[in-house]
C-alpha cells in the first residue's frame, strides 16, 4: 500500500517532467538556413541537459532513494508549478512565433535538432523511466487484487503529450530565440533554488563541463564549441581539451595494428655498449648531434638511422618504458 502511494507521488512529478523534456526536443534549425542557426539548437540542448541532470540529482526515478525533500508537499507543489511554467512556455504557439523567433516546420522540411550533450543522460533516464512505470503498473495491479474499489490516481490520469500535440519548431530569428534560451535558463535556476544541491561546488557550469568531457564525437564537440562561445570561457577550454583528446585517440587508433607490440616484445637484451655512442658520445669529430643535449632541450626532432645493432630499437623500447 505504501509502495503504491510513494510511486504515485513520484509519477505525478515524473509525468510533468517528461512532458518538459519532450517539448524541449521539438526545436531545431532548418538545414536549408545553414550552420549559423545550428549553434542555437545546441544552446537549447544545454538547457535540456541541465533539466535531465536536475532529475538525476534528485533521483526522481528512484522510488526508494529519491531526495527526501520531495516528500514536502509545499516543495513538491513549487516544483510542479515550475515545470508547468516550462510546459506553458513551450506549448504557447502564438507566443513562440511572435516573441521567441520560431515557426512551425513544414511537413517535408529537414530540421537539425541537437542532442549532442543531452543524449547520454537522455538514454539513461529513458531506461529509468521504463523501470519506474513498470514498478508502478505492477504495484497498482497488486493493489487492485486487494481493493476492488480502486479509482484512477493523479498519476494514472496524468495528462501526457499526444502525438497530435507535438509541433516541430524551427528557428527563424536568432535574437528572439536567444531570449527563449535565457528564459528557460532562468526557469531552471528557479527549480534548483526550490531544492538546492547538497553537494558543495555544484553548478550548472560543472554539470555541462562533465557532460562535455564524456563526449566522443569530434563533430558533436565542435557544435558544442560554437555554442560555448556564448556561455562561458571555461566551457570553451574544456571543449578544446576534449577535442584534442579525441583527435589524439583517433590518430593512435588509426596507427594501431594487431602486431603493434610484436617488435617491442621480441627485442633481445642489448649488449652493454649498444648505446655507448649516445650515452658517452665522442668529444668531437662525430657526424651526429648530442642525444643528451637534445633530450634536455625538450623540443625538436632527433632522426636516428644506422646499421643493425647500433641500438635504434633498444632506444625506442627504453623511451616507451620511461
Amino acid at each position: 500500500m505504501e509502495a503504491v502511494g510513494l510511486t504515485v507521488g513520484l509519477l505525478a512529478l515524473v509525468g510533468v517532467f517528461e512532458d518538459c523534456v519532450t517539448l524541449l526536443s521539438q526545436f531545431g534549425a532548418a538545414k536549408s538556413i545553414g550552420k549559423d542557426y545550428s549553434y542555437l539548437a545546441t544552446r537549447l540542448d544545454f538547457q535540456r541537459t541541465l533539466l535531465l541532470q536536475w532529475a538525476e540529482r534528485l533521483k526522481l526515478y528512484d522510488n526508494k532513494e529519491y531526495d527526501t525533500r520531495l516528500k514536502d508537499p509545499y516543495l513538491k507543489d513549487l516544483i510542479q508549478s515550475g515545470l508547468q511554467c516550462i510546459i506553458q512556455l513551450l506549448q504557447d504557439g502564438h507566443l513562440l512565433q511572435d516573441r521567441y523567433g520560431v515557426r512551425p516546420a513544414n511537413i517535408q522540411e529537414a530540421a537539425e535538432t541537437s542532442t549532442a550533450l543531452s543524449s547520454r543522460l537522455s538514454l539513461r533516464i529513458s531506461k529509468q523511466s521504463l523501470g519506474l512505470w513498470k514498478l508502478h503498473n505492477h504495484a497498482a495491479s497488486q493493489h487492485d487484487h486487494t481493493d476492488s474499489s480502486h479509482t484512477p490516481s493523479d498519476a494514472d490520469s496524468q495528462s501526457r503529450l499526444r502525438t497530435s500535440d507535438k509541433v516541430r519548431w524551427v528557428i527563424k530569428d536568432k535574437e528572439q530565440f536567444e531570449s527563449l534560451v535565457r528564459k528557460l535558463s532562468d526557469l531552471l535556476m528557479d527549480l534548483d533554488r526550490v531544492i538546492p544541491p547538497l553537494q558543495l561546488g555544484w553548478s550548472h557550469q560543472i554539470v555541462l563541463e562533465n557532460e562535455i568531457k564524456k563526449l566522443k564525437s569530434v563533430r558533436e564537440l565542435r557544435k558544442v564549441m560554437n555554442a560555448s562561445v556564448f556561455e562561458d570561457s571555461n566551457l570553451i577550454d574544456v571543449t578544446t581539451q576534449t577535442i584534442d583528446r579525441e583527435c589524439t585517440r583517433s590518430i593512435l587508433n588509426r596507427l594501431w595494428f594487431r602486431l603493434i607490440d610484436d617488435r617491442k616484445n621480441h627485442i633481445a637484451e642489448a649488449h652493454s655498449k649498444t648505446l655507448e655512442w649516445a650515452i658517452n658520445p665522442p668529444a668531437s669529430g662525430v657526424v651526429w648531434d648530442d642525444l643528451g643535449q637534445w633530450l634536455r632541450s625538450g623540443h625538436g626532432i632527433y632522426w636516428i638511422h644506422g646499421k643493425p645493432g647500433s641500438g635504434k630499437s633498444t632506444l625506442m623500447v627504453s623511451d616507451l618504458s620511461t
